[in-house]
């Protein structure tokens, strides 16, 4: 590699690592506070970098939240690819999708950052993935309803509200797993079919319900 290749990428590498450290000063001091309530100063401080250097990185808090957000979400994304890879029944593939979401409000530091974000924002990246199981189960015939875009607007809605009162502690695990089985219902699916996938031994992230212990 070339000497000028060389000093690209350290530089490359630098950047990363001092925008990774404002990301974990943040996220580190939004356990304790909203981020409306953190400033910037607070941050770079905490990630031990200038203050000049936070806008070499972000505009603003609410684009420093976001980044939050998506980095939350692409990691959602890649645990629940594992989890369901191999799964081919798309009710099986809903339920172990539906289980692992809601589980995640369990997750103070993640869960916190998220509800400081629109419901909308939420909600938007929720819906492409519910839609396309529920359209999956469609084409199988797992699933019968007449409009699968309306229903993922009203799962996504109230799965959001579910995560809420989950992270609140108005709700616990297993009863925010159990409506699983109603949203399953609302799919189309009978009371025996829905009996029977709740009784099968389905994979499942390990979450520790920090909002409930």
């Amino acid at each position: 590699m070339a000497e000028a290749e060389k000093k690209v990428d350290r530089g490359a590498r630098r950047k990363a690592r001092t925008r990774k450290k404002l990301l974990d000063a943040a996220s580190d001091l939004s356990r304790e506070k909203d981020l409306e309530d953190i400033s910037i100063v607070d941050i770079t401080e905490a990630a031990d970098v200038g203050l000049g250097t936070f806008y070499n990185h972000f505009e603003s808090k609410n684009d420093l939240l976001k980044a939050l957000a998506d980095d939350y979400l692409v990691a959602h994304v890649a645990e629940l690819t594992g989890l369901i890879e191999g799964l081919e029944d798309p009710a099986e593939i809903f339920l172990v999708s539906y289980r692992f979401t809601v589980s995640c409000a369990c997750d103070a530091r993640g869960w916190h950052i998220m509800r400081q974000m629109p419901h909308s924002y939420i909600r938007d990246r929720l819906e492409a993935r519910s839609v396309a199981d529920v359209k999956m189960g469609l084409e199988q015939g797992r699933f019968h309803i007449a409009n699968p875009d309306c229903l993922g607007k009203f799962l996504n809605c109230s799965v959001v509200g579910i995560m809420s009162g989950l992270a609140d502690g108005d709700i616990n695990l297993q009863q925010a797993k159990d409506y699983g089985g109603y949203f399953l219902k609302l799919l189309g699916m009978s009371d025996e079919d829905v009996q029977a996938l709740l009784d099968k031994d389905l994979p499942e992230a390990e979450v520790e319900c920090l909002s409930n212990a």
